[in-house]
C-alpha cells in the first residue's frame, strides 16, 4: 500500500465537509427543477440539461476519486485489482452520461433503441462485476470453485430476472412498441444494480467490511432510478396521474445523482484513511490507547 505522505495538506474533514456542502446543495437545486421545471424549454429543454449535466459532473467526481483509492495500492496487491476494475466501470459510466449530455445538446443523435450508450452502460456493469468477483476472490482464496460458482450464480442470477421481468410486462401489455431484446436490455439495468449492490452489503454483513462496501451501496440508489427510468421506457407513464409521474421524475434525478455522489463520497474516504492513516482524522480511536491522565 502507498502511503508516502504522513501529513495531509488540507484537513479531510474540512475537505468533505465543502464538498458534501456543494453536494447538498447540488441536490436540492436538481430537486427543484425535477419538480418544478422552472428552466425554458426552447431552444432546448434546460431542466433535463442541468439535470444530465450534475450527472456528468458527478460521475467525473466518482471516477476520479476511484483513480485515487486505486493509486494507493501496488499493482502486486489484490485490492488494487479491485478498485481498478471498479473506477473502470465508473468511467465507462461516465462515458454514458456524456453521451446522455451531448445528446441534450443535439451534438449528437439520439440513440434509438439499443445502441452504443446501452453498450457503455453494459460494459460499466461488466467491470464492476468483475470488481466484485475480485472481492469474492479475496474472501474465498482457499476456494477457487466456491468463488467461481459465486460469480456464475450471481450473472445467471440477474440474467434469469431480467428475462422474468421482461415476459411480465409484456404479458400485462407494456413495452410493446419496441423490441423484446430493447426491453430485456431495460431491465437488466435495474436488475445488475440491486444484485451487485446487495451481494456488496451481504459481503459487508458477513465479513465485516464496512466502509470498502460502502461504494457499492451507491448502486441501491441506482437500482431505484433506473427502476423508474424502465418504467417510464416502458411505457407506464401512461398508466399513472400526472402527479405520481411528477414524484417518479423527482426519484429517477435525485436518486441517480445520488448514487454517484455516494460512490464518490465513501471513496474520497476510503483515499484519506489510505493515504494518511490516523492523521485523517476519520479512524476511530479506541480509549484502551489513550495513557490515562497522570
Amino acid at each position: 500500500m502507498n502511503n508516502s505522505d504522513p501529513k495531509p495538506r488540507f484537513t479531510p474533514h474540512k475537505a468533505l465537509g465543502v464538498i458534501g456542502g456543494f453536494s447538498l446543495a447540488a441536490m436540492a437545486f436538481l430537486a427543484w427543477i425535477s419538480i418544478m421545471q422552472p428552466l425554458p424549454f426552447e431552444p432546448f429543454d434546460w431542466n433535463y440539461l442541468s439535470s444530465s449535466a450534475l450527472n456528468f459532473l458527478a460521475s467525473l467526481i466518482a471516477g476520479a476519486a476511484g483513480i485515487q483509492v486505486t493509486r494507493q495500492f501496488r499493482r502486486t496487491e489484490n485490492p488494487h485489482r479491485i478498485w481498478l476494475f471498479f473506477t473502470l466501470g465508473i468511467w465507462f459510466w461516465a462515458a454514458g452520461e456524456m453521451v446522455v449530455f451531448l445528446t441534450g445538446m443535439s451534438l449528437l443523435p439520439y440513440p434509438e433503441n439499443t445502441s452504443y450508450l446501452d453498450a457503455l452502460w453494459i460494459v460499466g456493469y461488466i467491470l464492476l462485476g468483475l470488481s466484485l468477483y475480485y472481492q469474492f476472490n479475496l474472501l474465498y482464496s482457499s476456494n477457487g470453485k466456491m468463488r467461481t460458482i459465486l460469480y456464475v450464480f450471481i450473472l445467471l442470477a440477474g440474467l434469469l430476472v431480467s428475462g422474468v421481468l421482461t415476459s411480465f410486462i409484456h404479458q400485462v401489455g407494456l413495452g410493446q412498441e419496441v423490441s423484446w431484446i430493447d426491453d430485456f436490455v431495460a431491465m437488466l439495468y435495474p436488475v445488475f444494480d440491486l444484485t451487485e449492490g446487495i451481494a456488496a452489503i451481504w459481503l459487508a454483513l458477513l465479513f465485516g467490511r464496512g466502509r470498502w462496501s460502502r461504494p457499492w451501496w451507491g448502486l441501491i440508489l441506482f437500482a431505484i432510478a433506473d427502476g423508474v427510468d424502465s418504467f417510464y421506457w416502458l411505457g407506464g407513464y401512461d398508466l399513472i396521474p400526472l402527479a405520481v409521474q411528477n414524484i417518479f421524475n423527482f426519484i429517477s434525478a435525485t436518486f441517480s445523482f445520488g448514487g454517484y455522489l455516494m460512490i464518490g463520497f465513501t471513496l474520497l474516504i476510503n483515499y484519506y484513511i489510505l493515504r494518511y492513516g490516523p492523521d485523517s482524522g476519520l479512524l476511530k480511536v479506541s480509549r484502551m490507547s489513550v495513557p490515562p491522565d497522570e
